[in-house]
């Protein structure tokens, strides 16, 4: 993954050097899609790129995404969804993939920094001990931070977990999530989110999962968007795809994007 790392540091300096120019040119109008109504008001993006990883899944080539986000004075949604397409080290190997979708809503009842916040989050990963997970969750967040240039938010609450694998548990969890949104300058942004699932029955049973991104948007003209980060997860429960039994999978990648 050399030459990856490599095309990883050239190419983000020059998009992030075209960031303010971006960022002056493209005012969105945040359509709905098709000419509709639909996701009107939402910032939208979908991109593709390259990534390593280092952990329980095989070496990954490529991954797509897409995501959405709304932002008013009452209500703040988010929407994302991964694809990771990873190519085994072995030639007798198959084509793997994994996938996650995710939604989050935030509620504020009152005039303050409290607010009431439901996610729902579903995986795919045929090679670890959880198939597929689905897992919603409530609970109550706060604004710790809140200015023009940086939100900070922390949340608790509950939720639960159900995999569909050999076992096909369902469990109830605690959860604990932590988020940082950092504008670096105009047209660059950064974010950071952390998040720690408990099994109440089995407190030795934990997962966390940790995102960060740092996101540019580029060219003189309006839409394109270029991403360098990270997702991470830890899962005391995963079997892993290696000898030594890796809980632990690392995915960093380089993304291009388009907002509309």
């Amino acid at each position: 993954m050399q030459m990856s790392r490599i095309v990883a540091i050239v190419f983000a300096s020059t998009c992030f050097s075209g960031a303010t120019a971006q960022a002056d040119n493209h005012a969105a109008e945040k359509r709905g899609l098709f000419g509709t109504t639909f996701l009107e008001g939402w910032t939208k993006n979908i991109g593709a790129g390259i990534t390593g990883t280092n952990g329980t899944t095989s070496e990954v080539r490529i991954t797509a995404n897409t995501t959405g986000e709304y932002d008013d004075e009452r209500h703040r949604r988010k929407f994302q969804a991964n694809l990771y397409i990873s190519k085994p080290d072995s030639p007798s190997g198959t084509t793997d993939r994994k996938a996650f979708v995710e939604y989050e809503e935030n509620y504020k009842p009152f005039d303050n920094s409290i607010y009431l916040l439901g996610t729902a989050r579903y995986d795919y990963d045929r090679l670890l001990r959880a198939n597929s997970r689905i897992a919603p969750s409530v609970g109550v967040g706060m604004d710790l931070h809140d200015s023009e240039n940086l939100t900070i938010r922390a949340s608790i609450g509950t939720g639960l977990s159900h995999t569909w694998d050999r076992d096909g548990d369902t469990v109830p969890e605690g959860v604990l999530r932590g988020s940082a949104d950092y504008n670096v300058t105009k047209g660059v942004t950064f974010a950071t989110t952390h998040t720690f699932y408990t099994n109440i029955d089995d407190t030795d049973e934990l997962r966390v999962i940790s995102n960060a991104e740092l996101k540019a948007d580029i060219g003189e003209e309006g839409g394109l968007t270029a991403s360098l980060g990270l997702n991470n997860e830890y899962d005391t429960t995963a079997e892993g795809r290696t000898e030594d039994n890796e809980k632990n999978d690392l995915t960093y990648f380089l993304r291009l994007g388009y907002d509309f």
